[in-house]
């Protein structure tokens, strides 16, 4: 009697299927990645937007440069009202 086994390329060369696995695991949890960082630069850019009043489009840089600017005003601000012994109440 005769006996036909199939052999398929996962049978030959499993390191090449499992790589290939993980290629298009590592690309779909970055284009997730992305749209979450996309996502997140979008609504920094909306708070941004409204604490400067303005509807002006932004790059990702300027929309950082603005937070950054924000931020240390924002601390600044604190801190002296913490030398004057004022409750800040954001």
């Amino acid at each position: 009697m005769l006996k036909i086994t199939v052999i398929t390329a996962t049978d030959i060369y499993p390191h090449i299927y499992l790589y290939a696995l993980f290629a298009v695991f590592n690309l779909s949890t970055c284009s997730t990645r992305v749209r979450d960082i996309n996502d997140a630069f979008k609504e920094l850019g909306r708070m941004i937007s409204l604490h400067q009043q303005t509807e002006k489009p932004q790059t990702k840089v300027t929309i950082l440069q603005h937070a950054v600017t924000l931020i240390t005003t924002l601390e600044q601000q604190v801190r002296g009202n913490m030398e004057i012994g004022v409750d800040v109440v954001f």
